[in-house]
């Protein structure tokens, strides 16, 4: 048996997300089935075999995983050789991962103070 178009595409979710529900969902198939067709696939031997292959071309380094792009960065962030600028923007964008950030809001005219704590960001000895 070969794979099919939606069955690559839920290898490769999956490889990047580690969740078979909702790399089922990723790949086009009902929300309403995706657990159990995420189970079945992790099961099939072609898929194994795809995943297997996935998991090899990551770790030459041609396609990089989302751990990997956490962690460098995470890294950029920390850097205090990087300029402020770069590690201001792989924090922007941990953040928005993490959801850390809310929505934009509309200004009402109140004074509203903001209190970031770093040592909740990572930041190394209060480091700003």
């Amino acid at each position: 048996m070969r794979l099919n178009e939606r069955q690559k595409a839920f290898c490769e979710h999956y490889a990047a997300c580690f969740n078979a529900t909702e790399a089922a969902v990723k790949a086009g198939y009902s929300k309403k089935t995706a657990y159990s067709i995420g189970q079945r696939l992790l099961k099939n031997v072609e898929t194994q075999n795809y995943l297997q292959t996935l998991t090899e071309t990551a770790k030459t380094g041609r396609i990089a995983t989302a751990d990997e792009v956490l962690e460098y960065l995470s890294e950029t962030m920390r850097d205090g050789a990087e300029n402020r600028r770069e590690r201001t923007k792989a924090a922007e964008l941990l953040g928005k991962r993490y959801g850390i950030f809310t929505e934009k809001q509309e200004p009402t005219g109140e004074k509203v103070s903001v209190h970031i704590n770093l040592s909740d960001c990572g930041g190394q000895n209060g480091e700003q």
